[in-house]
């Protein structure tokens, strides 16, 4: 079941196609506006408390990349979801570099949009059990901070967006063993396909960008394989 009352948006100028999306997804108990250009839809989601979004790429004004950008840049967490006909790999890898969560080729099945839908916002409900968070964990010269998915060191504190903390923590509860590709997509995605594995390479990178403070931490790729977290001064 839908959970109840989640906001979301459509960003698109298909308008008979955002039109049935928006039927389809108010009968499933979701509340549910449209903004047909990316400008638009970032002027709306900056008045308004919105729970995820659906956008398209190729839009007038403001394109979905931009426009996906610029909400990201007032909220890191807020999930979206890319809805277009664009399917080579180098747009999908600027989608996801620009926050997506998710990838869906336009025709697509509407009742799979749905569960992907329904997918992503049980995650980023908490799904997560309490009592497998790891408050202030050491890491290296860092305190992850998982409940709070703050990543501090003597110099700052940075603060990781969901997939991010999701990610450190299944590589951190496995420090020092080797984590399978599969494993970490069904645990942050949800779903293991090659989208999702373009969005893991994407938040991996990141991941390594924020640990660079401390030279000993290092994330190998075991490639076709999976990934292990390495703290070369760890007992």
């Amino acid at each position: 079941m839908a959970p109840h009352k989640a906001h979301i948006l459509i960003i698109d100028d298909d308008k008979e196609l955002s039109g049935l999306i928006k039927k389809h997804l108010t009968a499933e108990h979701y509340q549910v506006n449209y903004m047909n250009n990316g400008a638009k839809g970032v002027m709306f989601f900056q008045t308004a408390k919105i729970d995820l979004i659906l956008i398209d790429i190729v839009m007038p004004e403001l394109n979905g990349i931009e426009a996906a950008k610029a909400i990201r840049h007032h909220n890191q967490d807020v999930p979206i979801i890319f809805l277009t006909s664009q399917s080579d790999i180098q747009t999908k890898l600027e989608g996801f570099r620009a926050g997506a969560d998710d990838y869906l080729i336009k025709p697509f099945n509407i009742d799979e949009l749905t569960m992907r839908i329904g997918a992503i916002l049980r995650r980023k409900s908490g799904s997560i059990k309490k009592s497998e968070i790891h408050e202030n964990s050491k890491l290296g010269i860092f305190t992850f901070d998982y409940q709070n998915r703050e990543l501090k060191s003597p110099a700052q504190t940075k603060l990781l967006s969901i997939k991010e903390a999701d990610l450190l923590k299944i590589l951190f509860d496995n420090i020092g063993e080797l984590v399978k590709r599969d494993t970490i997509l069904t645990y942050v995605w949800g779903k293991v396909d090659d989208y999702a594995a373009n969005s893991m390479d994407v938040y991996l990178s990141r991941l390594r960008k924020l640990l660079k403070e401390d030279s000993q931490i290092m994330i190998e790729n075991l490639h076709g394989t999976g990934y292990k977290l390495h703290i070369h001064n760890a007992k």
